[in-house]
């Protein structure tokens, strides 16, 4: 994280002293491989210090950050688009170095992920480091047999971290689910309300492009009921719809899916595919869009629309529920051949099954403390 914020804090200062169209989009390019990088990073160095019951929750605010820099930076140009001269869009892009600045700052004091550390085995250095990040919520108790459990889960991983075993056997189950909700997170047309809804918006010439912007980062304001305004409407609609659900889902699944020693393999091609689509869909929309090439104008809603249908049926046989379950027993699951559709009953399926042992038990014991009383009879 201190390297990309370094790189990145070099690509706005391009960005920043622009004098062509070409240096700031050769800018525009270079930052995104920082945007790329910190895709691969943040969601999985969450995932493996939150407690399992605070995951789902924790990763997903991911996707909420997006929108409320997508707000901020969308106000601030909305404030500076009235701007006669180039602070206009200099402002703005200036703003990049802030965030950078403070992680280089303050990436020190950020703790290690314990499973990291595990893998490295640097077995001490794994706990002190679990301690710190659970102490004052969990016991100490706890707290150690959190950590029994993921040194128990490592030792029984028969994955050894290459990347060609992200193709073979259960694995290849699992990479095709995290390949699949990236691939459909971008597929939905989300880029045609986020990326090019303020210039569609413009073209229809009902709402201020930057206003719409802002409804679409997260602030809802009345328009007119008419037909044209009616689309902005359905547009900004669906931008809370996709932030609530597909904007959130991949950066979870991609980081409990994977088998523990595959994670950072699984969640780089997930997120390359995230990536690429995304590249596709924004390049194909204005070809879509525009009287110019197809015309299809809103009608490109029904190509988004279709691919949001096997979306849903994507979601609903092959999508597994891994909420309050830790990434060791998403793991286990796996290898023990629970159907996807029961990864969410796993839990209570286990207490019955734990519950039914227990009951056999306990009548074995009572049926042989009988034959002990019959025999000490026989005997007397």
């Amino acid at each position: 994280m201190f390297g990309m914020s370094c790189y990145a804090i070099v690509t706005a200062t391009i960005a920043v002293t622009s004098k062509t169209r070409e240096q700031i989009m050769a800018a525009r390019v270079l930052n995104y491989l920082y945007v790329g990088v910190e895709l691969a990073v943040i969601p999985i160095y969450q995932s493996e210090i939150v407690p399992a019951q605070a995951r789902g929750f924790i990763v997903g605010s991911y996707q909420f950050s997006l929108m409320l820099g997508g707000f901020v930076i969308n106000s601030i140009c909305l404030r500076t688009s009235t701007l006669p001269d180039d602070r206009a869009w200099r402002i703005p892009v200036g703003l990049f170095y802030i965030i950078p600045s403070i992680i280089i700052a303050l990436i020190f004091f950020v703790p290690e992920s314990p499973r990291w550390l595990l893998r490295m085995n640097r077995i001490e250095d794994a706990r002190k480091s679990l301690q710190r990040i659970r102490a004052g919520v969990f016991t100490d108790e706890e707290i150690d047999a959190e950590f029994q459990d993921l040194r128990r889960g490592l030792e029984k991983e028969v994955e050894k971290g290459k990347f060609i075993e992200l193709f073979q056997g259960l694995n290849l189950k699992r990479t095709a689910i995290v390949v699949g909700v990236n691939f459909f997170q971008q597929v939905t047309g989300q880029a045609f309300s986020s990326q090019y809804g303020s210039i569609y918006v413009k073209s229809l010439g009902t709402v201020n492009p930057f206003k719409f912007s802002l409804i679409t980062s997260g602030v809802a304001t009345p328009v007119p009921v008419e037909r044209k305004t009616a689309i902005v409407a359905v547009m900004a609609l669906f931008v809370f719809g996709f932030g609530a659900g597909w904007g959130p889902l991949p950066y979870v699944l991609a980081t409990e899916i994977p088998a523990l020693r595959l994670r950072d393999h699984t969640s780089r091609i997930g997120f390359g595919v995230n990536v690429l689509m995304n590249f596709a869909v924004n390049f194909s929309i204005p070809y879509l869009v525009f009287s110019d090439y197809a015309g299809l104008d809103s009608k490109v809603g029904f190509i988004f629309g279709s691919f949001c249908f096997l979306a849903l049926l994507f979601t609903f046989f092959f999508v597994p529920e891994c909420k309050g379950k830790t990434l060791e027993e998403v793991d286990a699951l796996f290898h023990n051949g629970v159907a996807l559709r029961n990864f969410g009953r796993a839990g209570a399926l286990e207490h019955q099954h734990n519950r039914g042992i227990k009951q056999a038990k306990e009548s074995i014991e009572v049926v042989e403390e009988r034959e002990n009383v019959v025999q000490n009879k026989e005997t007397v």
